[in-house]
């Protein structure tokens, strides 16, 4: 470890963990938003093979006004069809997610390592998880309680229970089986948004969206984990825009969370609340500064205190941080918007989503 009196800081190592936290946060945010995207492009196979599998089924329903034996039969055997087209199709969804956000995590290890390295004043020598560990890491996380795969299981299985009540109702209102078929498939002019498949393609879209952020916390939290010789607690920073629950706002008023209970975002599916470790100070780290002259004994306070920052939101963080970063995060529309008064919190997200290539780029003076 080298001399820390070498290096100086122009704000405590904490605070600037939490201010790249909260910007690390929006690029996540849009690269969930390309997660969501990857899976929003495979629905339509989805549609057509749940369709091409019910067609032919309900195909020998008879009209009429009462659900016969029979008729409760055919649109079971036309629900159980489609539940088993649909877990086929979401295991396969699974298997990419658990592979494209293992890539993620080992990236987020690389991430936290060099962010730490180039934010504290002193070398150290800092652990990282393994590549395998991070591949791995989704295939037995659990996101509020449940794995990757326990959600795809649980939405196939929703996906079948809709489809059943769905075609009850249909043949109980007298429609006919393309207007039954609609129901499944959703209407071509509300380009098919409005049909089961739709809705069971948004829900893959944010266990996706959860899965980006679990993949980050987690695998950042292991690297802290690896690294507690140098962490004294958590903290939980919220993304905060209108959007922000009364859960999230719960955990972030329990920081700092101690060293040996981290919190374990997300806390519920569509959650963007993001970890950040809170470093312990120069004298918890051995380092004795009553040796040091008083001028640089309090540089070196400076530059690790081993304190929690205060509270900050959104907004404060946001009118902080540079014209140039405001504008990449606004959009000109919205930075004029900001800038003539309006609060950055009435803004959500312009829409832009990132690859994980994409994200790295995002940070480069940590990733080059």
């Amino acid at each position: 470890m080298t001399d820390p009196r070498s290096t100086t800081r122009p704000k405590t190592l904490n605070e600037a963990l939490v201010d790249r936290a909260i910007r690390h946060a929006l690029y996540l945010t849009r690269l969930a938003g390309g997660e969501a995207n990857w899976v929003s492009g495979q629905i339509p196979e989805l549609r057509r093979q749940v369709t091409d599998a019910v067609a032919p089924i309900i195909a020998r329903l008879e009209p009429s006004d009462i659900i016969t034996e029979g008729d409760a039969r055919i649109i079971g055997e036309a629900a159980q069809r489609a539940g088993q087209v649909a877990q086929e199709f979401f295991s396969r969804i699974n298997e990419q997610s658990v592979g494209r956000l293992g890539r993620l995590a080992i990236a987020e290890i690389d991430y936290e390592r060099r962010l730490f390295q180039r934010s504290m004043p002193v070398e150290w020598n800092f652990r990282a998880p393994s590549d395998n560990f991070a591949r791995n890491l989704m295939r037995y996380e659990p996101i509020d309680g449940r794995t990757l795969s326990e959600w795809f299981k649980r939405l196939s299985s929703a996906t079948a229970t809709q489809i059943n009540t769905e075609l009850r109702e249909g043949m109980l209102a007298g429609e006919d089986i393309n207007t039954l078929l609609r129901r499944v498939r959703g209407r071509r002019e509300n380009r098919f948004a409005d049909g089961i498949i739709a809705r069971s393609g948004r829900q893959a879209e944010m266990i996706v969206r959860s899965g980006v952020m679990k993949a980050s916390n987690r695998a950042r939290q292991e690297f802290h984990k690896q690294n507690s010789d140098v962490i004294s607690g958590y903290s939980v920073i919220l993304t905060l825009d209108d959007r922000t629950c009364v859960i999230c706002v719960d955990k972030e008023a329990q920081n700092p969370w101690p060293v040996d209970s981290p919190p374990d975002p997300p806390f519920h599916v569509g959650c963007r609340c993001v970890e950040v470790a809170v470093t312990k100070s120069w004298r918890e780290l051995g380092i004795d500064l009553d040796e040091m002259e008083p001028g640089t004994r309090k540089a070196v306070m400076d530059g690790m205190v081993g304190d929690v920052p205060d509270t900050m939101d959104y907004q404060e963080w946001f009118e902080r941080q540079p014209t140039s970063l405001q504008k990449e995060i606004l959009g000109p529309g919205r930075y004029e918007a900001f800038k003539k008064g309006m609060d950055v919190t009435a803004f959500a997200d312009d829409g832009r989503i990132l690859t994980i290539d994409q994200l790295a780029a995002m940070e480069p003076d940590l990733f080059n």
